[in-house]
């Protein structure tokens, strides 16, 4: 149910500096083809970067002649209220959504198509899809229930051309989840061996998730800084967060393991361990090709194991 990518708009006022640019304003635009004239743009936003009428207006002709290309014609916007029954979202013809656990639920969201949901969503977390309609996506909660909102658009486009005159900058990137280990066995004492993570230098980003079925055991990443002669797979600090004989179990990637690559080791680095997600975040350094993980199976029985490398692109 993966999709192909995912884009957003940054809007910058007449200076070129952005507006409100930790909360993304979501934008409708709605008008004709043509030879490259001005639209109409309707914005709706809670968020407190648009205050002023003015500061709307910026807005307005920061957009006119924005048109053609990838735009779409139509904008869709709700929510579902999602149970531990999985249930496809409302039928509805689209080109691509951004689906939200909204930040308020209690309870954590999976996603994905009518036989299986295993992409977790906590709250506030959201994910971006290309499919041909909502209802081909369904969802649904471990226990309790949760809010799901989805913003999604038409894939048709407005006609005609149209240039950009003033500072519209298009950014966002892939979303690509691979599975790079699958079911591997792998002895007591022994390891994975080094396993390409499948990057190519284009992402900003790499998560793992993670399914093992005996304990302790280790993640180990390689560095962007710092690579041994081995590939480099020497450091569980290279992800956080870090398992390092670790003693839990995951039977599924509903309820996998899951990390953010840092592209570096913060045991050799002199960076301090980050304590949550927002610090990793801060110092993870955008991956490079070649760079490998490798999970050492501490136990005294074969363990089997599963990961999958989530890839966000430029």
């Amino acid at each position: 149910m993966w999709g192909d990518y995912m884009t957003y708009v940054k809007i910058t006022d007449k200076n070129g500096v952005p507006i409100d640019d930790d909360n993304r304003l979501p934008v409708s635009i709605d008008g004709g083809g043509g030879g490259g004239g001005s639209m109409n743009v309707n914005i709706a936003s809670d968020s407190a970067g648009l205050a002023t009428a003015a500061g709307q207006q910026d807005i307005v002709d920061a957009i006119q002649a924005l048109g053609g290309g990838d735009a779409s014609s139509a904008i869709y916007s709700g929510t579902a209220n999602v149970t531990t029954t999985a249930a496809a979202l409302t039928a509805q013809a689209i080109g691509e959504v951004i689906i939200q656990n909204d930040a308020d639920s209690t309870n954590d969201v999976f996603i994905g198509n009518n036989t299986a949901q295993d992409w977790r969503l906590k709250p506030g977390e959201w994910v971006s899809v290309k499919v041909s309609n909502l209802n081909l996506i369904y969802a649904k909660t471990s226990t309790g229930t949760a809010t799901l909102r989805y913003f999604a658009r038409s894939a048709a486009g407005i006609g005609g051309g149209g240039g950009s005159p003033v500072p519209v900058q298009l950014t966002g990137g892939k979303v690509e989840v691979t599975t790079i280990i699958n079911a591997q066995s792998v002895a007591p004492g022994g390891s994975t061996g080094n396993v390409s993570m499948g990057l190519d230098g284009t992402e900003v980003e790499a998560w793992v998730n993670i399914t093992i079925d005996k304990q302790p055991w280790t993640l180990h990443g390689s560095s962007n800084i710092y690579v041994n002669t081995d590939g480099g797979t020497r450091s569980a600090k290279t992800f956080y967060p870090s398992y390092e004989n670790h003693t839990s179990t995951y039977s599924s990637a509903v309820s996998g393991a899951r990390a953010l690559y840092l592209g570096m080791s913060t045991s050799n680095s002199g960076v301090n361990d980050p304590t949550n997600m927002q610090e990793a975040k801060a110092i993870a350094i955008p991956p490079v090709s070649g760079r490998n993980l490798r999970i050492v199976n501490g136990s005294a029985e074969n363990a089997t194991i599963t990961v999958r490398v989530l890839r966000v692109k430029r």
